[in-house]
């Protein structure tokens, strides 16, 4: 995982989903605000993480920014690049 150790969450924009927030062994789909990727992922403890096999560490930053977050929240991710912006697009 390429991220920073920090990272915050941003407020809630309108447009939530039902499905409950964010948590261990959910599916999200995150869209990168700045280049509009979409990726999905599985949150896993630290020794199932594999961010290339799709599933995220609720320890790694990006992992603890959305926890506990809804579907149609933004949050924010330091990173070596600069801070990205994740939308919640979806949580399964």
């Amino acid at each position: 995982e390429s991220f920073l150790r920090a990272a915050s969450n941003a407020r809630p924009q309108a447009g939530h989903k039902e499905g409950g927030a964010v948590a261990l062994g959910r599916q999200v789909v995150v869209r990168n605000v700045t280049t509009g990727i979409q990726q999905s992922y599985k949150l896993v403890s630290a020794p199932e993480a594999n961010p290339m096999g799709g599933k995220l560490s609720i320890t790694s930053p990006v992992g603890k920014a959305l926890l506990n977050r809804l579907a149609g929240e933004e949050v924010h991710v330091p990173t070596p690049r600069g801070t990205e912006a994740f939308l919640i697009v979806e949580i399964q």
